[in-house]
């Protein structure tokens, strides 16, 4: 749409700059009359002319209106620019929240609930041998939970960040 009003713009300079000399006409007329006057004859009369029709003042060169159309122009211009700008930011922006979040999710399956689930086999094993209590095998499984639950909102985000990315760049 903005792109279209910047089109619409330089159009109205255009008619504007058209109307920059007002119009000059020329004509001609003939013109015939026939007076009649009791008692005396009837008098024809005929009149030719030619018409001239200029502007004034000659120095209006409707200067304020194309000014103000190139003004309209050039805002409109940068407008555009500065949505371009705009939605470059935003797509660049949405890509590297997105690379973030892919990072993180990455992080959390191959570093971090490996080793949960290490300590998690560990505390279970201490557990069962008596060298632990329960609460610390329940304490390591909610560990593991709430970083698999954390992983789980990562790619979430992760997605959110992707349909923002593509919104931005005008894909569906």
């Amino acid at each position: 749409m903005a792109r279209l009003a910047v089109i619409a713009a330089e159009q109205e300079t255009a008619i504007e700059r058209t109307k920059r000399y007002g119009d000059v006409e020329a004509g001609m007329f003939v013109g015939a009359e026939r007076v009649t006057d009791a008692p005396e004859a009837a008098d024809k009369e005929g009149i030719v002319g030619i018409r001239f029709k200029i502007p004034l003042p000659f120095w209006d060169k409707n200067e304020g209106n194309i000014d103000a159309a190139e003004a309209k122009a050039k805002r409109r211009r940068q407008e555009v620019t500065a949505l371009n700008q705009g939605i470059r930011l935003e797509a660049e922006a949405a890509r590297a929240e997105m690379l973030e979040w892919a990072k993180l999710a990455k992080e959390i399956e191959q570093t971090l609930l490996p080793q949960a689930a290490e300590q998690t086999d560990l505390a279970e094993q201490a557990w069962r041998n008596g060298q632990g209590d329960l609460l610390s095998v329940l304490r390591s499984r909610e560990q593991r939970l709430d970083l698999a639950a954390t992983r789980l909102e990562a790619l979430q985000e992760f997605q959110l960040a992707r349909v923002r990315y593509q919104t931005a760049l005008g894909n569906p």
